[in-house]
């Protein structure tokens, strides 16, 4: 492995979990929506409906980018 290389990935696994919890803790609604958009996905699963399934966690995705994006902004 390439000690360079899993120090940069290190750094940025705790950038990335930093904006989580700054984005979240600045909009506990936010959290909110995350178990919702969970819940959404899990009865995809459990309907067995994987078309379903993945254009929620797209979506879900897409909302966590957005959410962090407007964290980095505001800081």
């Amino acid at each position: 492995r390439n000690k360079k290389l899993t120090a940069i990935l290190n750094n940025l696994r705790e950038q990335i979990h930093r904006f989580r919890v700054t984005s979240l803790t600045k909009n506990p609604e936010r959290l909110k929506g995350i178990f919702e958009e969970h819940e959404r996905i899990l009865a995809a699963i459990g309907s067995r409906d994987p078309e379903r399934a993945e254009e929620l966690v797209k979506e879900h995705i897409e909302n966590v980018e957005n959410s962090i994006m407007r964290t980095m902004k505001e800081n």
